[in-house]
């Protein structure tokens, strides 16, 4: 197991005998920001500082990605946190 598939299982709260309610309306939002960042066109006689920025620059796009899926994740996860203490409050 790796990447995200890893960090949930570590992440994942100890077995329970109560039963979960986990019918939850999960935003789509985060899923909009995670697109692939292409391969940057190389073309027959670029120099290789040229390569080097062109990837450098692919990367920068790659990372900003990731921070901004990442932030969205931590929103969404904070708004559900805080609906679920909302609706403990209320009963």
């Amino acid at each position: 197991m790796t990447g995200c598939s890893a960090a949930l299982k570590n992440d994942l709260p100890p077995a329970s005998t109560e039963r979960l309610d986990l019918s939850v309306d999960i935003s789509a939002a985060c899923e909009k920001l995670d697109k692939e960042v292409p391969h940057p066109v190389i073309r027959p006689g670029d120099d290789s500082d040229t390569i080097i920025l062109t990837y450098a620059a692919a990367l920068e796009v790659a990372n900003a990605t990731i921070g901004a899926d990442r932030e969205c994740k931590q929103d969404l996860r904070a708004r559900y946190k805080a609906a679920q203490l909302a609706g403990k409050e209320k009963q």
